[in-house]
């Protein structure tokens, strides 16, 4: 199962987040299907910006790759074949990605969305 992380970093002495990582299991998603969906919860750790792992394959997410399915009201998608497109027109074998990368305005208008029984924003105080 995907590990949810949240990075953040200080300005004006607020905790602002900016991105939301899905570290992944090796072989965890398979890329031979069209969608990756993950239960979003709130994130297992908050870990500040400097120590994002980027010796980690990552591929960012962009708010077009993301998917709300009526059959997975609580889930939140992932386009896949865009995001193996954008990876192999860079050369990079999609099954060596390790991590998601989505900015937090992205993900907070998809969880606008879901259904109201679950509201969730990661807007830190």
């Amino acid at each position: 199962m995907a590990k949810q992380n949240l990075y953040f970093e200080y300005l004006n002495d607020q905790l602002v987040p900016y991105w939301y990582v899905l570290t992944l299991e090796d072989f965890e998603v398979d890329w031979d299907k069209r969608s990756f969906f993950f239960n979003v919860c709130k994130p297992t750790e908050h870990k500040e910006r400097n120590l994002f792992d980027d010796n980690k394959i990552s591929a960012s997410i962009n708010m077009s790759d993301l998917i709300i399915s009526n059959t997975k009201p609580n889930e939140i998608g992932i386009n896949l074949t865009s995001v193996k497109r954008r990876a192999e027109e860079y050369g990079i074998d999609p099954y060596l990605i390790n991590q998601f990368v989505m900015q937090i305005p992205d993900i907070n208008e998809v969880l606008t969305l879901l259904p109201n029984k679950r509201t969730m924003s990661f807007t830190i105080k």
